[in-house]
């Protein structure tokens, strides 16, 4: 009997850690509200200290006016709980549609080899005020780097 109950307790708590609220978000909404196709990105994380990279399956083109829905954490974690814990969000990056690579370049060269539109490196107070919605160019002044 206690095996049961434990098991309804898992399910029951895996089901509500499954579901979206006000206090449990899973996405964040980037506008491309400019007058350009741009292109949004995430910086990789490598094994070499010294080479920089986009991370590919984050990097996604966004024609004018269009949006898209990003999710940072793997499912089910909710961006509050990994924001609490590691004080801000991936560094999200707005780029030139004509300058970038997702390939690995030594981090000298990546501002060379990527026009950085505009970056931005959120906490959980900027992603609250924005509402889980970043309007590029709008939001120029929050979460600067």
């Amino acid at each position: 009997m206690k095996t049961l109950f434990l098991y309804l307790v898992l399910i029951i708590t895996f089901v509500q850690c499954r579901k979206e609220s006000e206090d449990c978000h899973f996405f964040v909404t980037i506008q491309n509200n400019s007058d350009n196709d741009v292109v949004f990105s995430t910086l990789g994380f490598l094994l070499d200290p010294d080479s920089c990279s986009l991370l590919d399956k984050n990097t996604l083109s966004l024609a004018t006016f269009e949006s898209i829905k990003y999710r940072p954490y793997p499912h089910p974690d909710c961006i509050e709980r990994r924001v609490e814990a590691e004080g801000n969000l991936h560094t999200l990056l707005i780029l030139d549609p004509n300058n970038y690579t997702t390939d690995a370049v030594p981090c000298e060269e990546f501002e060379e080899r990527n026009t950085i539109l505009r970056s931005y490196v959120l906490t959980l107070e900027d992603l609250e005020h924005l509402d889980y919605t970043i309007n590029y160019p709008e939001d120029a002044s929050i979460g600067l780097d």
